[in-house]
């Protein structure tokens, strides 16, 4: 004899199905109907935009463009969003920081809730949340090429200042020679006239 509960069961479900399929099935023709007039208004949109851009003096105009702006405009970039940024691109906190501009302290400031980035830097960093991979290597690279050149640039501004160093020690040491001298000078002539007076000394004698 079949149990009664599994029997009363499964009547249950295969009844549940039924409905849900019925009631469900209104909205299921609705979003096919909805998905195909998004995808009609998207090739309507690229031929617009084909259109704008072949009129003179028409300012470019993208809606990946006005996405990002509007993105821009609503993200809130608190401490967590920006680690979850950086880390998501697999970047140091001086590597972020540098293709911020801004020192690698700050970073780590903005991450800890001590300060918040100015709207500038909330620009640049919604640019390199939606940066794609190769761009940031590139970005990466330009920075890596940029390092050694600065390195050379701080060395040769440090090469004068120690030449000047060098020459400001000399200069003292220059002008204590003359006074050396000028002393040995007085010394000799002190003897000369000291000579005379023994001499005197022993005429009167």
């Amino acid at each position: 004899m079949p149990d009664i509960k599994q029997v009363f069961n499964e009547e249950i479900r295969r009844l549940a199905r039924k409905e849900i399929k019925r009631a469900t099935q209104a909205l299921c023709e609705t979003v096919v109907v909805l998905r195909r007039q998004l995808s009609d208004q998207k090739k309507n949109l690229q031929a617009l935009e084909k259109r704008l851009s072949v009129l003179p003096g028409a300012t470019p105009f993208t809606a990946s463009a006005s996405v990002a702006a509007q993105a821009k405009k609503t993200m809130r970039l608190g401490a967590k969003n920006i680690v979850r940024i950086r880390k998501k691109l697999k970047l140091t906190q001086g590597t972020f920081a540098a293709l911020l501009g801004v020192a690698s302290h700050t970073v780590s400031l903005w991450e800890q809730k001590k300060t918040s980035p100015r709207p500038a830097q909330k620009e640049k960093i919604c640019a390199l949340r939606s940066i794609g991979k190769r761009e940031l290597k590139k970005q990466i690279a330009a920075l890596e090429a940029a390092a050694p050149a600065s390195a050379v640039a701080s060395a040769k501004a440090v090469a004068p200042a120690k030449k000047a160093a060098t020459v400001k020690k000399a200069a003292p040491a220059k002008k204590a020679a003359p006074a050396k001298k000028a002393a040995s000078v007085k010394k000799a002539a002190s003897a000369k006239a000291a000579v005379p007076a023994e001499k005197a000394v022993e005429v009167k004698k």
